[in-house]
């Protein structure tokens, strides 16, 4: 990527799914900061697609947008998009973070699963199922290693319940009724 930045006021926003309900709430923040401070945020979707995600870097960095906020699409193709990128306009990783030494901003994916696995070991619930996504996510990878580690150190000699899906309502009502039919105890 060639350094095409100047001076401009305005940010790129890279987003890997706006079918996904957080992206949304993502994209209004972002754009809320950005209009209180006068700068314009041009957003782009990539559809879950590392090729997608490159050309749109390329694009905001062509038209000169003075920073990239991105949430990563994949946790190794996503790696040499944003390190080549950071290196030309600077770069924070929002939420989904696969470059440690670049700036980042994200919530506490271990936390929310060790209450909700909590409450549900309070309420004498033995047998837990976890519908994972996309092991290419970062903040997936850490939601399942939490619920792995939890269940591991409460039920040790269990079998782990866990079905990997790409996540969207119809598919996690899916995954739901595989759970009852392979682990009706669940």
């Amino acid at each position: 990527m060639s350094d095409a930045r100047g001076d401009a006021a305005d940010i790129g926003l890279v987003i890997p799914d706006l079918g996904n309900p957080f992206f949304p709430s993502l994209v209004q923040a972002v754009e809320r900061a950005a209009r209180a401070r006068g700068v314009g945020v041009l957003i782009a979707n990539a559809d879950n697609d590392a090729a997608i995600e490159h050309d749109a870097f390329r694009m905001l960095i062509e038209r000169r947008v003075g920073a990239i906020l991105v949430s990563a699409t994949h946790i190794t193709d996503s790696v040499a998009t944003i390190t080549d990128a950071a290196r030309v306009v600077p770069v924070i990783q929002l939420d989904r973070v696969v470059v440690e030494s670049l700036p980042w901003v994200r919530a506490d994916q271990a936390a929310p699963i060790a209450e909700i696995v909590t409450h549900l070991r309070a309420s004498r619930r033995q047998h837990l199922a976890f519908i994972a996504q996309q092991t290419s996510i970062p903040t997936s990878q850490e939601r399942e290693a939490e619920f792995t580690r939890l269940m591991a150190e409460a039920f040790p000699d269990q079998p782990l319940r866990i079905v990997k899906e790409a996540m969207s309502p119809e598919i996690g009502r899916a995954a739901a009724r595989e759970i009852a039919a392979t682990w009706p105890e669940t």
